[in-house]
């Protein structure tokens, strides 16, 4: 098993977790968990921290503030972002702080 996993957040709420550190056009990158207890810690609190949802082609989890089905993404300012913002804090709360985990934003 790769012991590296890149976590990105995708406009609707979908959540993936990649096996490397560049995210997709159209994603934002939020952290990067380094090793299995790292990738383990993280999964776990997320999806406690999550609404899983059928996005039509696939079943993921989401962040539960941001809308799969609005019509468009905001330019300039997004709710979506801040409801992102807030539910990373909200993982960040719940998270054993000695885990190997490099956010993106500080």
């Amino acid at each position: 098993m790769n012991s590296v996993r890149t976590m990105i957040v995708w406009a609707s709420g979908l959540i993936e977790f990649l096996p490397h550190r560049e995210e997709p056009d159209g994603s934002i990158m939020v952290c990067t968990a380094n090793g299995a207890d790292a990738i383990a810690g993280l999964l776990g609190v997320v999806r406690d921290q999550t609404v899983l949802h059928d996005f039509g082609d696939q079943v993921g989890l989401r962040v539960p503030e941001i809308d799969p089905a609005r019509a468009h993404i905001e330019v300039g300012h997004d709710d979506a972002v801040d409801a992102l913002i807030d539910w990373e804090e909200h993982v960040r709360d719940h998270l054993d702080e000695n885990l190997s985990i490099d956010w993106v934003r500080a």
